[in-house]
């Protein structure tokens, strides 16, 4: 009933000097990158649904539940990682907490509706505390974890049923690590890292937080080379997301799966003098459950953010895919929660490349396949909601889903992204991840990003020293 196509991202954009005290982004030589192999320090879930509802009615369209799987595929290596939910309008943090994943370990959970109708993480695996945050281990006998979403702020309209998850790897460790003491001389101020240690050993290092374990190490200068702690090293800090969705709909269920977007090091780390080809520069970088942390915020050192080195690299002016007249097209913005602004006023709104409230103008083209192509479409169905009648079409949603008004009965689609008018950001475009589900059939092909230089189909995008400049069709 219901297949993912996954999108293929395109290389990063030429370098730019961006704004809000970020500096100078590194050119593409030295940046950071889409892993191809699925495998990287940062994952982006593009979405996860227990329950997709209409727009305007709340109504239940589709249930179902989400696996999800990380492997830590070093077998020398423990990582700290961790992982964090977000809504589907506004990806608000509805819950995080800290995996303990020890070398070739492989954490599992789930998101699904509970017995009160709400969405919740459901796992036994021995990689996470039981939640929320205690001292014993989700593994326990009797001690599951079934801990519903936080929704205390979510604003109106919006819910954790449906959304999207990040998986921030902070830091790998090795060999034999010393660790604070706790007052019982049987136990050794030592651990030793190994497949199949014992959970409470590894929690002894991470949770006692970077700056300790590196003193205890004499890791003077960080978690950088020579040391058994590292942030720095590509091959020790690497995760692979797997996702596997169940949805009902109308009475049918179907299943079908998508790889993790993964975020590794660039390809000349070795030549790197700065650090730039890294994720994460920073090398005293930690995590901690129950802290809100955006991806990229303190990867580098001091108080610099990576946040728009990862969008330019997720940016895009189109998306496209083939499609039929069954389809329905997904598309997320995995970092719009970074440009969520407030005044001391109390007033809100979203900044550059977002619409003031939140939203993004977008048109699709449609092609047959003859290469004939119409253009805009009839209507757009969002989130199950009425067809859009407006000149500009816009997607409201962190994540969303919608059903074009397909023009022909098969072909292939442009769908345009449009920056808002407003300051200069550093790479054109939206960053975006998309997919386009196949109702009828068991199919797994590529939505594909990719970039106009100058001219967008349906529009234009004119850089100059001033900023970007969009006209709308």
């Amino acid at each position: 009933m219901v297949n993912f196509k996954k999108k293929l991202l395109s290389s990063a954009m030429a370098a730019a000097l961006v704004g809000g005290g970020v500096g100078l982004i590194s050119n593409t030589a030295s940046a950071i990158e889409i892993a191809a192999d699925h495998t990287g320090q940062a994952l982006i879930g593009a979405v996860y649904v227990a329950e997709a509802r209409h727009a305007t009615s709340g109504e239940a369209l589709a249930t179902g539940v989400t696996n999800i799987k990380i492997v830590n595929p070093s077998t020398t290596h423990a990582v700290k990682a961790r992982i964090a939910f977000r809504s589907k309008v506004d990806c608000v943090e509805v819950l995080d907490f800290v995996l303990y994943l020890t070398p070739a370990d492989v954490w599992y959970g789930s998101i699904e509706i509970n017995s009160n109708g709400e969405a919740a993480l459901v796992t036994d695996d021995d990689s996470v505390h039981n939640l929320p945050n205690g001292d014993s281990w989700a593994s326990v006998a009797g001690n599951a974890v079934n801990i519903e979403l936080f929704d205390e702020n979510l604003a109106a309209g919006d819910y954790n049923e449906m959304g999207m998850f990040e998986v921030i790897g902070a830091y790998s460790v090795t060999n034999t690590i010393n660790v604070p003491s706790d007052g019982d001389a049987s136990t050794p101020d030592s651990v030793r890292i190994f497949r199949t240690m014992a959970k409470p050993d590894l929690a002894r290092i991470f949770d006692a937080g970077i700056n300790q374990i590196l003193s205890l190490n004499s890791c003077n200068n960080g978690a950088i080379a020579g040391c058994n702690i590292r942030t720095d090293e590509p091959s020790s800090v690497q995760l692979r997301g797997e996702v596997e969705m169940n949805l009902t709909v109308g009475g049918q269920t179907q299943t079908f799966s998508y790889m993790m977007t993964a975020i590794d090091n660039g390809t000349s780390v070795v030549s790197s003098v700065d650090g730039s080809s890294l994720v994460i520069r920073n090398p005293v970088f930690d995590v901690a459950a129950a802290s809100s942390l955006d991806m990229g915020k303190r990867f580098i050192t001091g108080s610099q953010d990576s946040f728009v080195e990862i969008e330019r690299l997720l940016a895009a002016s189109s998306v496209a895919s083939t499609y039929d007249n069954s389809n329905i097209v997904f598309i997320t913005f995995p970092l719009k929660y970074s440009h969520y602004q407030r005044d001391v006023t109390g007033g809100n709104w979203w900044s550059t490349p977002y619409n003031t409230t939140g939203s993004v103008n977008y048109s699709i083209t449609h092609y047959d396949n003859q290469e004939n192509s119409v253009e805009p479409p009839a209507g757009t169905v969002v989130s199950g909601g009425p067809v859009t009648t407006v000149t500009i079409d816009t997607i409201n949603s962190c994540v969303e889903w919608f059903i074009p008004s397909w023009r022909y009965s098969s072909g292939w689609y442009s769908l345009n992204l449009y920056q808002s008018s407003g300051s200069f950001v550093g790479y054109q475009g939206i960053p975006a991840l998309s997919y386009t589900m196949d109702f009828n059939a068991s199919k797994f092909l590529p939505n594909t990003n990719y970039q106009s230089n100058t001219n967008l189909e349906n529009g234009t995008c004119t850089i100059d020293g001033t900023g970007i400049t969009v006209s709308l069709p």
